[in-house]
């Protein structure tokens, strides 16, 4: 667990904390798996319906950054599904996401990069943007399975 801390003496500020989360795994004979208790997204807003007949304005420009650090169970150092790396690109420039993954030193390590900019996307370029942010809500973003050593 860590305090939250902050850096905002240059641009862009940061801000850093660690959370520290209850054992929420399941083990079966010789697999343990679990989810991730959070979904990666590209926007900070529910996109919405699943059509447009106006364009959508996306008039914010920002960056995220996500590590996310996972102590493996001794025992159980065999990653056989975990999220994978990608990259995703919003339509019109509106938007990118690079989610880079590894595992090493009983330790799985997520880094998920998120940076929006101003854009207006078409309604025809809407259904690519849902399309973005639904993969990132799939099971396969966050659902891991371990397989006993």
């Amino acid at each position: 667990m860590g305090d939250l801390t902050d850096q905002f003496a240059s641009y862009p500020g940061v801000e850093h904390y660690a959370v520290e989360l209850d054992n929420d795994a399941v083990v079966d004979g010789k697999y343990l798996y679990f989810d991730l208790p959070f979904t990666p997204s590209l926007f900070e807003f529910s996109l919405g319906g699943d059509r447009r007949s106006l364009p959508m304005l996306l008039s914010q420009e920002g960056r995220r950054s996500v590590r996310t650090e996972i102590e493996l169970p001794p025992g159980f150092r065999g990653v056989v599904v975990s999220p994978n790396s990608q990259n995703l690109d919003a339509p019109s420039g509106g938007g990118k996401v690079r989610m880079n993954s590894s595992s090493a030193g009983g330790k799985f390590v997520m880094t998920d990069e998120f940076e929006t900019s101003p854009a207006v996307i078409d309604p025809k370029d809407y259904p690519a943007m849902l399309r973005v942010e639904s993969s990132l809500e799939k099971k396969s973003a966050k659902v891991f399975l371990l397989q006993k050593e």
